[in-house]
């Protein structure tokens, strides 16, 4: 190649790079507020910030890529467990299940708790291309040949949500205190496990298990729905 023309092809390259550079610049910084919601960044989501860091959160958790993977990543926590969940679990880390790892409670006041809320709420809608990448399903764990429709995953949820794994084994998963779910939908039909749910003692007058009067009855259905088929 002469000089000539190899100094022509540097020339447009360098024009066309920049060209290009300078798009995705301004279509980055055209994007970013959409993505990241920053329309809602309100007083409260900073407090709540602040509290993440004031505690040290992210010593043991990730969130956005950055923190510790000792403990679960929080970037979707939010969607993921629930606000009430999150209200009595912030409130008292501690779980029945021995064999589960130990969060120490960090005593956070009631303000904290709603600030440091506000803040997973605000993370968790960020557009984060999808990452991290969903945990693999109770039902692919179970092998249980589950049709993952709109109401068995409400189902799913409601179980998550309200810490059914603290004492509930599904697939290997969960605590040990309570009776394994793995194939409960073999055992038990949907009527009975409803009756379970809505009032545990009425099945069992000895039971430790408590009622969950907080729950719907769309979310009952669900969660009965998800348990019956799990066999």
């Amino acid at each position: 190649m002469e000089s000539k023309a190899a100094k022509n092809l540097f020339i447009w390259a360098t024009v066309i790079c920049t060209a290009v550079f300078i798009w995705l610049t301004i279509d980055t910084h055209l994007s970013i507020p959409k993505r990241t919601n920053t329309d809602q960044l309100t007083d409260e989501v900073v407090s709540g910030k602040r509290v993440w860091h004031k505690y040290n959160c992210n010593d043991c958790h990730t969130i956005l890529g950055i923190g510790g993977y000792y403990s679960p990543d929080m970037t979707k926590v939010y969607s993921s467990r629930g606000e009430n969940w999150l209200k009595v679990f912030l409130k008292n880390p501690e779980s029945p299940d021995p064999q589960r790892r130990k969060m120490p409670n960090q005593k956070l006041s009631d303000d904290e708790i709603k600030k440091l809320i506000a803040f997973f709420k605000w993370v968790d809608a960020i557009d984060t291309n999808e990452w991290p990448p969903e945990p693999i399903t109770v039902a692919k764990a179970t092998g249980a040949p589950i049709k993952d429709t709109a109401q068995i995953l409400k189902g799913k949820n409601v179980y998550n949500q309200n810490r059914c794994d603290l004492c509930h084994r599904i697939g290997g998963q969960g605590g040990v205190i309570g009776p394994d779910l793995s194939h409960v939908g073999t055992k038990r039909d949907t009527q009975w496990l409803s009756q379970l749910v809505k009032n545990p003692k009425s099945i069992n007058p000895t039971t430790q298990m408590p009622a969950y009067p907080q729950l719907s009855e769309d979310e009952v259905q669900a969660l009965t729905g998800f348990l019956g088929g799990l066999k």
